[in-house]
């Protein structure tokens, strides 16, 4: 990718937001046949919301969402189609866990489907459960100690 893009951290309800949602749908929903309802975003607004853009557009995102006993949760990991396997899931996710460890947590959980289940492997993340239905399609609880 020649273009130069920015990590940053999105503040709810923001033109970023609004770009972030667009890219969640395009990639987590609408493949699925699927809509965003408003209880699907209310709880957004007490996340920590990463993004990728360039030039102002978001390419990528994963949002960050507190457990319990110094616990997060990654959730809604996108990358847009056309610049998949470049490398830029893996550069958001090392931001993300940044973030993770200078907010204190221990340890990050996800539901990664079955597809991504490599991808996350790769980068240190282990299966911490059975297989799982989560919007009609095959997931696995994944952790990582950060």
């Amino acid at each position: 990718m020649s273009q130069k893009f920015v990590l940053k951290i999105v503040k709810y309800a923001s033109t970023d937001y609004d770009a972030v949602i667009n890219l969640r749908y395009k990639i987590l929903r609408k493949p699925l046949g699927l809509i965003f309802s408003k209880n699907d975003l209310i709880g957004d607004k007490d996340e920590i919301i990463v993004a990728m853009f360039v030039q102002n557009k978001a390419i990528a995102c994963v949002q960050m969402q507190v457990q319990h006993n110094n616990t997060i949760k990654f959730r809604q990991m996108a990358v847009d189609n056309h610049l998949q396997r470049q490398g830029l899931g893996t550069k958001l996710l090392i931001f993300a866990e940044k973030i993770a460890r200078e907010k204190h947590f221990d340890k990050i959980i996800l539901h990664a489907r079955k597809t991504a289940v490599p991808f996350y492997q790769k980068l240190g993340y282990t299966v911490a459960g059975k297989e799982f239905v989560e919007v009609n399609i095959p997931h696995l609880l994944m952790t990582k100690s950060v």
